[in-house]
């Protein structure tokens, strides 16, 4: 039993010692140090082995069980991490000490580095196992009468799986998706589109710039951006529009065009689309293998990253990056000719993704994992959406909640999901702040309060807001009203009965109507609706779950819930951002990604 405990305690010294040396990017040294826990806690398990027949013995039995578990679990842990940290250091083999950022790495040793990380997604996800057998053995201890040591062991164990697990299925994911997508072990073309989120369309932007990426074995073989308009202006397609664009934006418009094709809030449609656009309307490219779509708001997080950068002689920070974008793509052109504008006025974005390329290439080793932190902080924002041309990639992406798609199998829960369509506004959404409010009755009835304030001044780019809004509801949902919107006759087909229009999309029942908040004006947009019977079934059985699905673009909106269940509610999750009383609870959270929520009563 000593010897039990001395080999436990120096296996958690031994952890403690790889992550230090983990934070100073030693990993011989972390290699070593995994070792070392691994022998210690397996050393511990044999003693334990010995101890078995304790089992039988009142009080001791429980300490057995307890402490069995424990050891298992810091096995498993310890195992998964000495792995993972030794393919970590055979994948970065290729890289000198003395190198000290991407641009340093040679095309030979970035073709090495993808290798060996595509070899190494075996490992990452054997371990990412293990941690998730770890956190099964945590779930076994028995949870009274068990000594006070064991119990802070095992708490600190239980905060940790979580934030070890996240990690791991991190480089699980990344070891899978990344050595393909920067062309290995074949060169990909990519379509870029930068889609403009201070003019919010569905899929997250006005697309006002579009481009092609080519990679190949890590290296960034061509870049090249162009005004979409260039594109839109030269093409002979004629495919009918969404009906909102010739009410809206533009009556006499001849066709769809690239640069309003992510209409869709699910991003694998707005990219298919986009693809079919850029090829029907001349594109040079023959076969593209993805679409890569950013927001400025993504480039402001990797400014965060990499400091300033500098082009047309001009500085560009995270804070301003969104305003002179603005500045150079549209105001500093007001009054000049048309044709100089389409053919000019975009420029500055190629100039400005070579220069933060080129930031991100000279980034030091010890900021690697805050770039990474912040591209993983993009997608989950969906401000950076990717798509891949490869039914295996884009699953994985789909299992991992990274394609930014619209969740369409959700018949175990209840869902909703609101998009905003920015129509003849100008640039005025950086100036709007959003809250979603869901409240929902035991009956199924629910209400969707959508409040906007537009604190926007009337400028040359900023006006009143007009939105073509929808919200995404389960399938079956039954309206019973709209309240706030705008009525007039003259907004809606001659067809429509009514202000407002009911369709299926995605596998949702979804609300459409028209909104408008004038400057420096608060008002809510409501959304009254009958749930359909599977969800009020589930609400009955004492088990409810809420999907709320993040728009694209969308940056500082907020979230509030409020449910009413049949009976008083004994959990709920999560429990960070709810408030319970009896049978009522209240969820508060912003909604900066796509989020779940459940109540049990």
């Amino acid at each position: 039993g000593i010897n039990a405990y001395k080999s436990a305690n120096q296996g958690k010294n031994n952890f403690l010692e790889a992550e230090q040396a983990i934070k100073a990017q030693d990993l011989a040294k972390a290699v070593e140090s995994l070792g070392k826990a691994r022998k210690n806690f397996e050393s511990t398990q044999r003693n334990l082995i010995v101890l078995s027949w304790l089992r039988v013995v009142p009080y001791a039995g429980i300490q057995y069980s307890a402490a069995n578990h424990l050891v298992r679990s810091a096995v498993q842990i310890s195992s998964a991490l000495d792995e993972t940290v030794i393919a970590g250091e055979k994948i970065l083999e290729p890289v000198q000490k003395k190198q000290a950022s991407i641009r340093s790495v040679s095309p030979n040793q970035k073709q090495e580095i993808l290798k060996n990380l595509y070899e190494a997604s075996p490992t990452f996800q054997r371990s990412l196992s293990q941690i998730e057998l770890a956190e099964i053995e945590i779930e076994l201890i028995p949870k009274f009468a068990v000594l006070k040591q064991i119990e802070e062991a095992q708490q600190t164990i239980a905060q940790n799986i979580p934030q070890i697990k996240e990690y791991m299925e991190i480089v699980a994911t990344i070891s899978k998706l990344l050595p393909p997508a920067a062309g290995y072990p074949q060169e990909q073309t990519y379509l870029f589109l930068l889609e403009n989120n201070s003019e919010l369309r569905p899929g997250g932007g006005f697309i006002g710039t579009y481009g092609i990426i080519k990679i190949k074995g890590g290296e960034l073989t061509k870049l090249k951006t162009d005004n979409v308009y260039n594109l839109d202006h030269e093409s002979n397609v004629k495919i009918e529009a969404p009906w909102q664009f010739h009410k809206f934006i533009d009556p006499n418009l001849q066709s769809w065009y690239i640069r309003d094709s992510n209409w869709s809030p699910d991003f694998p449609t707005n990219a298919k689309n986009a693809i079919w656009f850029y090829q029907e309307e001349g594109g040079e490219e023959k076969q593209i293998d993805g679409v890569v779509a950013i927001t400025p708001t993504f480039i402001k997080y990797l400014l965060e990253v990499t400091g300033p950068i500098k082009a047309r002689d001009e500085k560009f920070t995270s804070k301003n990056i969104t305003e002179r974008i603005q500045y150079h793509t549209t105001a500093m052109y007001e009054g000049k000719v048309v044709i100089l504008e389409q053919k000019t006025r975009k420029g500055i974005i190629g100039d400005l993704s070579r220069e933060l390329l080129g930031k991100i290439f000279l980034l030091k080793k010890k900021k690697w994992p805050e770039l990474l932190e912040a591209v993983q902080k993009g997608i989950e924002s969906k401000q950076a959406l990717i798509y891949f041309d490869n039914e295996n990639t884009e699953e994985f992406l789909y299992q991992n909640n990274w394609a930014g798609n619209v969740i369409q199998n959700t018949k175990n829960s209840d869902y909703l999901m609101a998009i905003d369509s920015n129509m003849a506004s100008l640039k005025t959404d950086p100036y709007m702040d959003r809250l979603v409010e869901y409240n929902i009755n035991p009956d199924g009835n629910v209400k969707v309060n959508l409040t906007y304030t537009n604190n926007a001044v009337p400028t040359i780019l900023t006006t009143r807001y007009r939105t073509w809004t929808r919200i995404y509801t389960p399938p079956g949902s039954e309206l019973i009203k709209i309240e706030g919107n705008e009525g007039g006759p003259e907004l809606y087909p001659d067809h429509f009965t009514h202000a407002h229009e009911i369709s299926e999309d995605l596998n949702k029942t979804v609300f459409g109507t028209f909104f408008n908040v004038e400057t420096q004006e608060t008002k809510t947009l409501s959304f009254e609706y009958k749930l359909p019977q599977y969800v009020i079934n589930q609400i009955k059985k004492g088990n409810y779950n809420l999907i709320v699905q993040k728009q694209a673009g969308v940056v500082d909106q907020k979230l509030k819930i409020n449910f009413t269940a049949p009976k008083n509610i004994q959990g709920y999750s999560p429990q960070d951002s709810g408030i319970k009383k009896d049978n009522k609870i209240k969820f508060e959270t912003p909604l900066n990604k796509d989020k779940e929520f459940s109540v049990n009563y």
